[in-house]
């Protein structure tokens, strides 16, 4: 059903005046570098945003192994399971 009347009219002038601030995204793929069409076929198309997983992996990789590094030192504080005697003075 095609669209008709003034009210169409109206919304579409003012589409056309605040086309910048009503129909253009703040941030995106296409907003700094649009894809590029020839004829209809796509001719280039901007690169992909990075990807944050690969990213999170390794961080948490490196930080499970840097817990795992510091949980499997011995604590320096405990003693292993033996007791110290002390000697008795020295007595002539």
């Amino acid at each position: 059903m095609p669209l008709s009347g003034p009210v169409v009219s109206t919304a579409l002038r003012d589409l056309a005046t605040h086309f910048a601030v009503r129909a253009v995204p703040e941030h995106g793929r296409n907003v700094g570098t649009p894809a590029r069409f020839d004829a209809g076929d796509v001719v280039a198309l901007p690169s992909p945003p990075p990807d944050p997983v690969p990213l999170l992996v390794s961080a948490a990789a490196l930080v499970g192994l840097g817990a795992w590094l510091l949980l499997r030192q011995p604590r320096r504080h405990q003693r292993r399971g033996h007791l110290r005697q002390r000697r008795a003075p020295y007595q002539v």
